[in-house]
């Protein structure tokens, strides 16, 4: 899968089934602003001016990946007057849960959808072993594909699937506690029992309380989820704790469990069949996350304050001449293409373009850092030459001056037409360019993601005040996550060292 992840801090301490509950009232209520069109306009800029294209928003409620032979497609389900509901899963058991009381067309209050929650947890332990349905959308696509056209087949499963595609969003409730910012990370990237991981949205709750995210990135990228995911966290901030005590009048949200009676009536034969192909998928997928290194780091020197108070930086390019000083560490000084994402969503459909972090400005600088002649006052300039030089590339990359995305079009529209490829775009040296070793991107949500190619490393940060998250992936056969983040501290604290000019003085006293 191409899928993301965000971490969620627990600042309420609330249960698995509360957070769960307020989850799916404020996802439900902000979905209804997006249908309404009330929602309040996503802006940027200075004086947030700029308004942003909301094209993206209609994958992210009521929506799925669809697996087809050679090509996937995606399905986005009008939510009235039929698909009402969200979908839960809880030790292997898919569930719906009715969202709004069709006698009264009102929404269930916190209370009703936590006892909904409730009684699916309390289905799914009195039920038969379940099937684990949802291990087979983690295998190769072709392998899903071919599956998913012979679980269509079978009686009942076509209806049973549509029901779990067109949920508003999937909660997969986890069975096991998690603690650290790296257990965390892998639970909700590489989490194997309790997903779908077609779904455009899954809220991943641990035991614990804990709550992760898990973005389906095929048709929707970060950004506009962290519209939704700051609402629900400012909803769940927001609503005192006896909402879950409230009494239940009137009738208890409709629970069903989606797949149960579909298998019950299945041949012997069949269920064998599926539980074949959940295994093959299992294995296969468990064999892939078991070859990923992840590491996450919390940096807790300084933060967003700091890099702009005393640095003089920009936050983003300080962090991403972070990211190439460390990268020049790891790769004995030889410079790796370097992909920042950058958003485009001032114009229409536009979703992101890339940043090409890696530049003459941050290739003489990470070249002087090891000059130990150089006076450590050229080095702060060619650090903060290099950081403005950044700014610029993102500034006309948000402008629709990038080089990336037109090359890209151009590629498929000559593809489309039949017309010839031409030859830049077949050169070597474009080639090996857009070959993205180092891949990185940022939100305010503690994010995670994988390599992009089998030697590469992924790069997630979040620049916070006071503190930077990083989360660092790559194949073991290839890189040291571990070893990557020590670099990524060892940078920052060199840097502002740099900025402070201590590094000299720290020289002067060695003397």
């Amino acid at each position: 899968n191409v899928s993301y992840f965000f971490q969620f801090e627990n600042l309420s301490s609330r249960t698995q089934t509360q957070r769960g509950a307020i989850l799916l009232k404020s996802t439900y209520d902000y979905s209804q602003m997006v249908l309404k069109g009330t929602l309040p306009q996503e802006t940027i800029g200075n004086n947030q001016t700029t308004p942003l294209c909301s094209a993206s928003f209609r994958y992210m409620f009521n929506a799925s990946r669809i697996p087809t032979s050679k090509q996937d497609a995606y399905r986005v389900y009008n939510m009235h007057p039929t698909h009402q509901h969200a979908a839960l899963v809880v030790n292997g058991h898919y569930f719906t849960i009715d969202l709004v009381n069709t006698d009264t067309n009102q929404p269930y209050t916190i209370a009703a959808l936590e006892s909904a929650i409730q009684d699916c947890i309390l289905s799914s332990t009195n039920s038969s072993v379940a099937l684990q349905l949802g291990v087979l959308t983690a295998a190769n696509r072709d392998d899903w594909s071919s599956n998913s056209a012979q679980l269509r087949k079978m009686d009942q499963m076509e209806a049973a699937i549509e029901k779990l595609q067109s949920a508003l969003i999937l909660i997969c409730l986890d069975d096991k506690p998690d603690y650290s910012y790296s257990q965390r990370a892998k639970q909700y990237l590489c989490g194997i029992d309790n997903r779908w991981y077609d779904k455009s949205l899954q809220f991943i709750l641990t035991k614990n309380g804990n709550m992760g995210l898990n973005g389906e990135h095929s048709m929707m990228d970060g950004m506009p989820v962290i519209g939704l995911a700051n609402y629900v966290l400012q909803q769940e901030k927001m609503t005192p704790l006896e909402a879950h005590r409230q009494s239940l009048n009137g009738p208890k949200p409709r629970v069903e469990n989606i797949f149960y009676d579909v298998i019950q009536q299945l041949s012997t034969q069949q269920q064998t069949a599926i539980q074949k192909m959940v295994e093959h998928a299992r294995v296969d997928f468990q064999k892939r996350t078991d070859s990923l290194d992840l590491q996450c780091l919390s940096f807790c020197g300084y933060g967003s304050d700091w890099i702009k108070s005393k640095a003089a930086c920009s936050p983003d390019a300080f962090v991403q001449m972070a990211i190439q000083l460390a990268v020049a560490k790891h790769f004995a000084d030889m410079p790796q293409a370097t992909y920042e994402s950058t958003q485009v969503r001032p114009f229409l459909y536009g979703r992101t373009e890339t940043t090409r972090s890696v530049s003459p400005q941050s290739l003489a600088w990470t070249q002087a850092m090891t000059d130990p002649d150089l006076p450590d006052h050229k080095k702060l300039e060619l650090l903060r030459t290099a950081a403005d030089a950044h700014v610029t590339y993102i500034r006309n990359a948000a402008k629709g001056q990038g080089v990336d995305r037109h090359c890209f079009g151009l590629g498929m529209v000559a593809s489309e037409i039949g017309a010839p490829i031409p030859d830049l775009l077949k050169d070597p040296l474009f080639l090996r360019a857009k070959r993205w070793v180092i891949s990185t991107s940022t939100v305010p949500a503690n994010p995670g993601f994988g390599p992009v190619v089998s030697d590469g490393l992924g790069i997630a940060y979040d620049i916070q005040y006071g503190k930077i998250y990083f989360t660092v992936t790559a194949y073991k056969q290839c890189h040291n996550a571990e070893t990557v983040t020590h670099y990524l501290e060892e940078a920052l604290l060199e840097m502002k060292e740099l900025a402070e000019g201590k590094s000299e003085e720290s020289s002067r006293s060695k003397l």
